[in-house]
């Protein structure tokens, strides 16, 4: 039987598992792995140290997350690597003239400022943006896996448990109720048409195809943490920041300014899912 193509990819990376794992023991030496961040790929406050264990805070995008595989329309995402550090090719959310620079005001929602000349003009460019958190704590959500029916809650941490009994064994050709328990987190991430297409009209507007490259078939959360630089106008950059998830897929037309997508992120213990 010929394989099915997921509709998209997602992989969890080396640098997020790393973190996680030194986070999660009390080892002596801890490490930090600033040759591997973004900060040290733009030279962005490259030396500078989170002061507690970074967290997946921001998001980027990116075009080249599929391949075409036939001489039709047939197309298939690739698979990111663990050991990815960034994106294939990521775009910026906004490119503006140095000289135009974002008020602090509509700054506040990106981060990874990286000065650039293009087309021997110069911008400043925002490759990340600030993902939304939409829980207040973590869900506790149990699954039961013949029948799809969930329930959320803590009943799973009954205090009962600190003396647990084992449950009885199933024979052979009978049938068992299945419970699946994951503790989840759901994020958003705002991606508009009007920050695409200003990214791709710069950054390629000598090709003819460039509205066909307002396409986003890649996204990054990313781990980090936030350092004002600008005490007046309480300007963040973010520090130490690093490829947690990257997710490829056939992706999202944004050649309509008047577009805006809302994609949701739920991060769980096991995994990263999107809805």
């Amino acid at each position: 039987m010929p394989s099915v193509v997921l509709p998209y990819q997602v992989t969890k990376t080396l640098m997020l598992a790393f973190h996680e794992l030194q986070d999660s023991v009390p080892i002596i030496n801890k490490e930090y792995l600033n040759n591997f961040t973004l900060n040290y790929k733009y030279n962005i406050l490259s030396n500078d140290l989170p002061s507690s264990s970074p967290k997946i805070k921001y998001f980027g995008i990116g075009i080249n997350g599929f391949k075409n595989i036939d001489s039709e329309n047939g197309g298939a995402p690739y698979i990111p690597k663990t050991s990815n550090l960034d994106l294939y090719e990521p775009i910026p959310f906004r490119i503006v003239p140095l000289n135009s620079d974002l008020s602090p005001e509509e700054r506040a929602q990106y981060r990874m400022r990286v000065e650039r000349t293009i087309n021997g003009l110069q911008y400043a460019c925002y490759y990340l943006k600030v993902l939304n958190v939409l829980n207040d704590s973590v869900d506790i959500i149990t699954t039961n896996i013949n029948t799809g029916e969930e329930s959320s809650g803590n009943s799973q941490l009954n205090s009962d448990n600190l003396y647990p009994e084992p449950s009885d064994t199933v024979l052979e050709g009978t049938v068992s109720d299945t419970y699946e328990t994951n503790v989840s987190i759901t994020c958003e991430a705002t991606i508009t048409g009007t920050e695409v297409i200003e990214a791709v009209s710069i950054l390629y507007g000598n090709d003819p195809n460039t509205i066909l490259k307002a396409r986003i078939s890649e996204i990054g959360l990313y781990a980090g943490e936030d350092k004002v630089i600008d005490t007046q106008n309480n300007i963040k950059e973010a520090i130490y920041t690093f490829l947690g998830y990257h997710r490829t897929s056939l992706g999202t037309d944004f050649s309509d300014p008047s577009t805006t997508s809302k994609l949701k992120f739920k991060l769980s213990s096991a995994n990263s899912f999107l809805s």
